[in-house]
């Protein structure tokens, strides 16, 4: 999993890549990578200035039905853009660290289990 971000106006867009290295396909749920960028949990840490700035949205639950699941298959890519100032206040300037950082709900035979997704720490630099 890798983040990287633009700057725009009163946003931060952050581009969310995870990558199957597996030897077989990989299911998950998408609104742990929306497709539409559009946040219904909290996904990210974010930082401005080493003050953490919370995450405003509401956390939806809802029940899991088999066509909420992307599958990712063995050396395929999935990529989704999210922009911050959906549920962050990213418009103040600072210095903004963000990491993608999000339980991930999987439901298989055995059970549900709960993971996490980690992605690398960025920087972006707002004036």
């Amino acid at each position: 999993m890798r983040i990287s971000a633009v700057n725009e106006k009163d946003d931060i867009i952050v581009k969310v890549e995870i990558t199957n290295r597996g030897s077989s396909p990989y299911r998950l749920l998408e609104r742990d990578l929306p497709t539409d960028g559009l946040m219904t949990k909290t996904m990210f840490w974010v930082y401005r200035d080493d003050q953490e700035i919370r995450y405003t949205g509401m956390a939806i639950d809802r029940q899991i039905t088999e066509s909420d699941y992307l599958t990712v298959d063995a050396g395929c890519r999935c990529t989704t853009t999210i922009g911050l100032a959906q549920h962050y206040d990213v418009t103040p300037k600072g210095m903004y660290r963000i990491q993608y950082n999000a339980a991930v709900e999987r439901v298989g035979g055995d059970g549900e289990r709960v993971y996490w997704l980690k992605s690398n720490v960025i920087v972006a630099h707002r004036k």
